[in-house]
């Protein structure tokens, strides 16, 4: 009687073991759930906001010649027309400013009290040439048929002008041209030190976010009489912008 009481004794506190240890697991589950819904609750309160942050940049001023799809000509030209060998002083014109080489001009927020495009040579001493033959863009004696009290002995001059200019925006199309003049007639006069000719000015009043194209201006060269047919005449002219 006493061993199989003590059988059933040992099996019932067994048993009571048992039952602790499943409490006991039971109660470390639920701890550990409640741990993890705690940490997680407590990463999304004390979660830190990011600031995004972005920054527009104005783009630089410019002006450049470009063709009928706005792709920077890399070496533009302006050609006159072949010329005969005469013996008086002539004018010869041709355009500057044409659909197939246009001059783009781009003020995206870099300008904000306007803008001044101008044409001019490297310096009021240059000269047309072919090889040692040479004449002169910048010299009014005589309408340009004269040599006058300038630092060299060639004639003639060169003028920048338009009947009527197109000025026309481009990226912006329903952008303002108001407050922007262009060319009307300028003659280069290195006596009257006018080495720079404005060929657009934009005031402050001016849209400041824009880009425009300037067309239909156009040169015309005085010639000298009796200039030497030694084939192609060159002078280079620098196309610049400036924030006023």
């Amino acid at each position: 009687m006493l061993e199989k009481y003590n059988h059933k004794n040992h099996s019932f506190l067994h048993s009571l073991e048992r039952h602790a240890d499943i409490h006991r697991l039971s109660f470390f589950c639920v701890l550990s759930s409640l741990f993890a819904l705690l940490l997680a609750f407590g990463s999304v309160r004390g979660a830190t906001s990011s600031n995004f942050t972005m920054s527009i940049l104005p783009q630089p001023l410019a002006v450049n010649i470009v063709d009928q799809d706005y792709n920077p000509i890399e070496e533009p030209q302006v050609d006159f027309t072949e010329l005969p060998y005469v013996q008086e002083c002539r004018e010869i014109t041709t355009q500057l400013a044409t659909d197939e080489q246009q001059i783009y001009i781009r003020n995206l927020d870099a300008a904000d009290g306007g803008w001044t495009v101008t044409i001019s040579a490297d310096n009021p001493a240059s000269l047309w040439s072919s090889g040692d033959y040479k004449f002169d863009f910048n010299d009014t004696t005589d309408n340009g048929c004269t040599d006058g009290i300038d630092d060299d002995i060639f004639a003639w001059s060169m003028q920048i002008y338009s009947n009527s200019g197109v000025l026309s925006p481009w990226l912006c199309p329903s952008c303002s041209i108001d407050f922007v003049d262009f060319i009307t007639s300028w003659i280069f006069d290195e006596e009257n030190w006018i080495n720079t000719v404005t060929i657009a000015h934009a005031t402050t009043n001016s849209d400041n976010r824009w880009d425009w194209r300037l067309s239909n201006i156009f040169v015309r060269q005085t010639v000298p009489a009796s200039q030497p047919a030694v084939g192609e005449y060159e002078i280079p002219l620098l196309l610049s912008i400036t924030a006023n």
